[in-house]
């Protein structure tokens, strides 16, 4: 976890004490402390919490361990990362539409479309929500948070974290250009 979590800051992905990551051992799943810095986890800052229902510990997990359960108990997941990465944020809260169409030929081949999700973080329904999206994706963005990468590894996630973030850059860098009009209307017709 700790290499993951240095690669995490290193590369932009998320920064200070946001963003958390997770791998599941069995029943009991293993993630970043509250208030972590990912790019210094050490032994203590790695929390140890039950895959089927709260544990004690989970008030000094990452406040998103609900959704990271949810997750585990949904798919076969075994490592998730969780980013706050600006493009993604960015992009998730100006497209329209239910999902984020890749137009860089890598990233489409990695994760297709992105779906985005919205709720409250409190709630157990957003869990849920990204749990059962994550049935048949690779990530996704929740608005206004971050992007969400399960995957059979940390370094598959972190790959998925990855190609979130880039996906996101690229449309960015296209509507600066003036090029995502096209984008812009495929994306509204196919949130119809």
């Amino acid at each position: 976890m700790r290499h993951f979590g240095r690669k995490l800051i290193l590369h932009g992905l998320t920064h200070s004490q946001v963003g958390n990551m997770s791998i599941r051992e069995g029943d009991t799943i293993l993630i970043s402390r509250s208030g972590s810095m990912l790019d210094e986890l050490a032994d203590e800052m790695i929390v140890e919490i039950g895959l089927d229902g709260q544990s004690s510990t989970d008030a000094t997990a990452s406040s998103d361990a609900r959704i990271h359960r949810a997750i585990y108990q949904a798919t076969s997941a075994q490592a998730i990362i969780h980013t706050h990465s600006p493009f993604a944020v960015a992009e998730a809260l100006i497209t329209p539409g239910s999902r984020i169409v890749s137009h860089d030929i890598e990233t489409k081949k990695v994760l297709g479309q992105i779906p985005l999700v919205s709720g409250d973080l409190e709630l157990l329904e957003l869990a849920k929500e990204c749990a059962r999206i994550l049935r048949k994706n690779r990530a996704l963005i929740i608005r206004g948070h971050g992007s969400i990468a399960a995957a059979d590894s940390l370094e598959e996630a972190y790959l998925y974290a990855c190609s979130v973030e880039h996906a996101c850059k690229v449309r960015h860098l296209c509507r600066r250009a003036g090029h995502l009009a096209a984008t812009e209307t495929e994306s509204r017709n196919q949130s119809r």
